[in-house]
């Protein structure tokens, strides 16, 4: 009689045999497993198979195949799976765009106060439409985003951090297409790597009287940046999740012209303050970020 049905006589042999069986060629099938196992899977397949041994709960079984997968494996499979989840996070936002928007209620948590009581006002038919784009694109397996600060100058927002975009022109076909050449003319971005996921509420700006159409875009590959000199004075990356960081959103006194101080709210980013419109717009997207969760 051979050993496989000497092992049948036992009880509990014809339960546990299927379910070891079943239970481990679903593991050993598993992608990338058995080519990087090697004589280990044939030793453990002949011990859950072959020998008359107690039943193995499918925890151990898991638990001894990873002592045995390379880690090169297990790098592999970690990238695979963090460039999976910035995937799915790159749908949700898209899908999320196409709703409701949080609108004036997020731009009121990073409204300066002497703003709060504009919020609501409808702009002036002279307002100056333009449009700003968010990108967003994969770095050191995380969602980055960028900003730039602009050069000193006779304006009102002379070294501010602004989002790349600018007024709309007479030969943009859209405010998207606003977006995309201002951000490809301050920042030399190559824009028609970039996918546009939807757009956030527009936002009004007193001082300026610009009306601002923000936009979110996605590149698959972090882009190569050639600033504008005149119009760029630095540009900085940061983890877009940076915005949804509580000891990152602080209150700063600025002082203006005149010996004017205002204290107003902004993120923290490093060693920079983004305040003012760019972070009213933030705030939206924080909101958006919020609400599809991690």
């Amino acid at each position: 009689m051979s050993s496989l049905k000497r092992m049948s006589s036992f009880p509990w042999f014809s339960i546990s045999r299927g379910l070891r069986e079943k239970s481990f060629f679903s593991l050993i099938m598993t992608k990338n497993v058995t080519a990087n196992l090697g004589n280990y899977s044939q030793n453990l397949i002949h011990t859950l198979i072959v020998k008359p041994i107690k039943p193995i709960f499918v925890s151990n079984i898991i638990s001894s195949l990873s002592k045995h997968v390379p880690d090169r494996m297990m790098s592999e499979n970690s990238h695979d799976l963090k460039k999976n989840n910035l995937a799915e996070r790159i749908t949700s936002i898209k899908q999320r765009c196409s709703l409701p928007l949080p609108g004036t209620d997020s731009h009121w948590q990073m409204a300066p106060a002497v703003r709060k009581t504009t919020l609501h006002t409808t702009p002036p038919s002279d307002a100056i439409v333009s449009s700003v784009l968010i990108l967003l694109y994969p770095w050191n397996q995380q969602l980055f985003t960028v900003v730039m600060q602009r050069p000193e100058y006779e304006g009102v927002h002379s070294g501010q951090i602004s989002l790349p975009g600018g007024k709309s022109e007479q030969g943009d076909e859209s405010l998207e297409a606003t977006a995309l050449r201002e951000t490809q003319e301050e920042m030399g971005i190559d824009i028609s790597k970039i996918h546009i996921l939807g757009t956030l509420s527009p936002l009004y700006i007193p001082p300026s009287n610009y009306i601002v159409y923000p936009y979110i875009g996605f590149s698959e590959e972090r882009p190569r940046f050639i600033a504008d000199p005149i119009e760029v004075k630095e540009i900085i990356e940061f983890n877009i999740e940076d915005i949804l960081k509580p000891e990152n959103i602080v209150q700063k006194q600025l002082q203006f012209r005149n010996d004017y101080t205002m204290d107003v709210p902004g993120y923290r980013i490093g060693n920079h303050f983004i305040w003012g419109a760019t972070a009213m717009i933030f705030s939206e997207m924080a909101e958006i970020l919020r609400q599809i969760g991690n």
